[in-house]
């Protein structure tokens, strides 16, 4: 644990303190209710449903704490993936679509919007051009710039490769550059 910071130290105490008794838990929870709850929001695009997921990744943290192994990441990964499968059941269940919210600064940042053209881009032409991406590639986009996730804990959050996500992250920009610039030529 010597690279580990002081924060990642104490989380991982807490964690320790939880596993012998699940009130210690508490911690843990106040510090990443919040941007679970945040990611299932963005994700189903309903607080109450929201709520009700993130609440649920918190259930089976606490029930399988136990399986937690530290990776150097913190106990966020982890949150993270429980939430990911939360939320792709809750999908399969209610038989809708997933919601991306605040996505014209996102999409700037990311290049794939360039911002002279930022105007004649509508919410509508960003929705068809997501459903031109496999949703696997749209959850790297999610994970890193929607909730601000390094390289490494994003490929820690979906089990693959760090460089594996940079890969993909690169060919899903890419390919969101393309669609959305043949949607802006058939415009004019």
């Amino acid at each position: 644990m010597s690279n580990e910071t002081k924060a990642q130290q104490e989380e991982w105490q807490q964690i320790q303190l939880a596993l012998q008794n699940l009130d210690d838990f508490a911690p843990l929870y106040k510090k990443y209710i919040r941007p679970i709850f945040n990611y299932c929001y963005h994700k189903v695009g309903n607080q109450e449903e929201a709520k009700d997921i993130a609440q649920q990744v918190f259930v089976k943290a606490m029930l399988n704490l136990k399986s937690f192994r530290n990776k150097g990441y913190g106990l966020g990964p982890w949150l993270y993936k429980i939430a990911l499968n939360e939320v792709n059941d809750w999908f399969k269940k209610q038989s809708k679509e997933e919601v991306w919210l605040n996505q014209a600064r996102l999409w700037e940042e990311m290049g794939v919007v360039d911002p002279s053209q930022s105007e004649r881009i509508s919410d509508e032409m960003l929705e068809k051009v997501l459903t031109q991406i496999k949703p696997a590639a749209l959850e790297i986009i999610r994970l890193r710039y929607f909730e601000n996730m390094s390289n490494a804990m994003v490929a820690e959050v979906l089990a693959i490769s760090e460089s594996n996500v940079k890969v993909r992250l690169h060919r899903t920009i890419h390919e969101l550059k393309s669609h959305l610039s043949k949607i802006l030529k058939h415009e004019n």
